[in-house]
């Protein structure tokens, strides 16, 4: 298996070109005719600079939002009769990504030469999710890929909210951080120690307040690129040793346990734990395959643990909500809820309401904490710029009453 370079033109006279795996040259051409390419020249790539453009490509990502729309117009063309090749050629012209186009291409070309649609999709990982994956499988087996896809696409959709709400709700206590950061620097380094230059000049008596806040601003000044470094030096070996196996495991169970962040954190991992499973069951895999694939979406090395014990529990033999219930790191009502949703044989549909339960108290829990940083940031602004401001007012009384 070699790799060649192609310049080609489409049905619609449009220039493209890009990298064909193949046996030989011929092959690629073949592979490359079959996509509805009119093949202009195709070279092998050289072999000093064999992998350089893949791996570019690779370093590039598509955003959740592309695949979700992308998911959900596959399902429209497969719902109006439309084959796999042919909507999925349909949709790689669409896309207005060079990355996620020449995954496209791909897959294409790996279903054009007899794999299955799942095979080729599990071969770019960074694009498609195991259960992404997993899901489309289930899909070529019963028929059901477009109400799949739609599954799907809810799935991503909820879990890209959930973190995009997020990112909103902290975008202004950052920029006021940002901006308070910028005017403390801005009186520090710059306007006090002129105010500085004239008192020593004047050689009074400064108050208190006045004379503190010089030390710790020459303190600063004298010894801050020293600190500054400290910081950053102990920063990189906190991160260095969180990227241990010992020290990721005390990261994540600080990340569940600590005050107000820990129950937001140990939320959210349940809801995404609660939609896989819940997706998954709906396509009726087998429960211990769904916690496998639990397993890997989950972001958190505790919660994985606790899902690695429930699989063997489950291969032995268990029902879910036994092992479940003697686990600490899943929430009562996930406990209660899998054991109705197994006695009725509804599982699919009460842990889905677990996720929409801990999606709504982790939102609210995550606004009213957003809402004590608020004040609290420019809290701590306001008292640094109050004490600078009250440094220089006083000290221009006391001059006025010395002189």
């Amino acid at each position: 298996m070699a790799d060649y370079r192609y310049v080609a033109y489409t049905k619609d006279r449009k220039l493209v070109h890009g990298i064909q795996s193949a046996a030989n040259p011929d092959i690629a051409s073949n592979i490359l005719t079959s996509m509805d390419y009119k093949v202009l020249s195709i070279k092998p790539l050289p072999a000093f600079l064999p992998r350089w453009e893949p791996i570019l490509l690779n370093l590039k990502k598509v955003s959740p939002r592309e695949v979700i729309m992308f998911s959900r117009q596959w399902a429209i063309l497969i719902e109006s009769g439309t084959d796999i090749v042919s909507s999925l050629d349909l949709l790689r012209t669409q896309t207005t990504s060079r990355y996620f186009k020449e995954v496209l291409t791909q897959v294409n070309s790996d279903v054009r030469k007899g794999e299955r649609l799942s095979v080729a999709l599990s071969k770019h990982p960074k694009v498609f999710s195991r259960i992404y994956v997993q899901l489309i499988g289930v899909g070529e087996q019963t028929g059901g890929t477009e109400s799949l896809l739609r599954q799907i696409a809810d799935y991503m959709e909820n879990d890209l909210k959930t973190a995009e709400s997020i990112k909103a709700a902290l975008r202004y206590p950052i920029i006021i951080s940002v901006m308070g950061f910028v005017v403390v620097a801005l009186l520090t380094f710059y306007v006090f120690p002129a105010f500085a230059g004239l008192y020593n000049s004047l050689n009074l008596e400064l108050p208190t307040l006045t004379r503190v806040t010089l030390s710790t601003i020459k303190w600063l000044v004298d010894y801050g690129m020293f600190a500054l470094g400290a910081v950053a030096l102990t920063g990189v070996a906190i991160f260095l040793y969180s990227n241990t196996t010992k020290g990721s495991q005390q990261k994540d169970a600080l990340f569940l346990h600590l005050p107000l962040l820990g129950r937001i954190n140990r939320l959210n991992e349940l809801v995404r734990c609660s939609r896989n499973i819940s997706i998954l069951q709906r396509a009726s895999l087998p429960m211990a395959e769904i916690l496998s694939i639990a397993t890997e979406s989950s972001n958190n090395i505790v919660i994985k643990q606790s899902l690695t014990n429930l699989q063997k529990e489950v291969l032995k033999g268990s029902s879910l909500s036994k092992p479940m219930a003697e686990d600490d790191n899943f929430l009562p009502l996930m406990t209660q809820m899998a054991g109705v949703g197994e006695a009725t044989g509804k599982l699919d549909v009460t842990l889905s309401a677990v996720a929409d339960s801990f999606e709504a108290e982790a939102n609210d829990k995550t606004d009213k904490l957003i809402q004590l940083i608020q004040p609290a940031v420019i809290a701590v602004l306001g008292t640094v710029v109050g004490l600078i401001a009250l440094s220089l007012i006083t000290t221009m009384y006391s001059i006025y009453g010395q002189i």
